[in-house]
């Protein structure tokens, strides 16, 4: 039961480090694109 809920908490921990690094690239990406929106007009 104590392996189960280890490998629970590193299973959770892990989707959120990976969305927040998602998150983090989706926004570079953003103001990058952004950047070169303003940049054409």
């Amino acid at each position: 039961m104590g392996l189960l809920l280890v490998i629970m908490a590193v299973f959770l921990i892990a989707l959120v480090v990976n969305n927040v690094l998602l998150t983090e690239r989706c926004h570079r990406l953003e103001m990058k694109l952004r950047n070169e929106h303003y940049k054409e007009n």
